[in-house]
């Protein structure tokens, strides 16, 4: 004996509860139903509404089934390309608070700076951007790692104004050659001993965290970091 079917469909009762999360199988029902319509003659207008409201709600199963679909699929694809947070906290050693909104951020260098290669501000430390940003023209003695010392000079462009910097070139005859580039202290090291020279500075020199303070201080919870 044939199934009785709930509507007309002409699918039975049994079928039609999987079709919901399967596409495939809807979109083959879709495809039985439309040919179902070419063999039948169906003057009731009522049932011929009912059938395409039934299509119609099949057919929105199926689109919402794609597009969730594609959604899945393009999840795993970023997922697969870049396994990082989908918010970038930006921590890095450079910059080891990353961003934060309310408190403490990396600030901006100053001006663009020769040190003698360009400052870039991405491969700076926070330390590094803290003290460049301090710097002040004039001619200071800084030491080897043998500590013999040379003079570092520090010259520097203004804009229209005659206040702002514009333009920095921190530089040494002697400290950046073939021969001595491996005698040279790190630069947050010549930066404070350079620093340490300029009068006034002394306050915001003592405020600038060193990187190691900087990471015992988030390891106690005592900074806050981005997330």
């Amino acid at each position: 004996m044939a199934r009785k079917n709930d509507d007309d469909t002409g699918l039975p009762n049994d079928e039609q509860a999987p079709l919901v999360n399967d596409p495939y199988a809807v979109m083959q029902a879709l495809a039985d139903a439309i040919g179902g319509l070419g063999k039948r003659q169906d003057d009731n207008d009522l049932k011929q509404q009912e059938l395409m409201s039934t299509l119609a709600a099949a057919l929105a199963r199926v689109a919402d089934a794609n597009i969730k679909g594609s959604e899945q699929i393009a999840q795993e694809m970023r997922r697969t390309n870049r396994p990082s947070n989908e918010t970038v906290p930006l921590r890095s050693v450079y910059n080891q608070r990353g961003v934060l909104l309310d408190d403490y951020q990396k600030p901006p260098l100053k001006c663009i700076m020769f040190i003698p290669w360009i400052a870039e501000w991405e491969s700076q430390t926070r330390e590094e951007v803290e003290l460049l940003n301090l710097l002040e023209p004039g001619s200071y003695t800084v030491t080897f790692n043998d500590d013999e010392q040379f003079v570092m000079t520090v010259k520097v462009e203004y804009a229209l104004d005659g206040v702002t910097m514009s333009r920095l070139l921190m530089n040494s005859d002697k400290a950046f050659t073939q021969e001595n580039k491996n005698r040279t202290l790190p630069m947050r090291v010549m930066l404070r001993e350079i620093i340490s020279q300029i009068p006034g500075k002394e306050a915001a020199l003592a405020a600038v965290l060193t990187e190691k303070e900087e990471a015992a201080m988030i390891a106690v919870g005592k900074l806050i970091v981005s997330k």
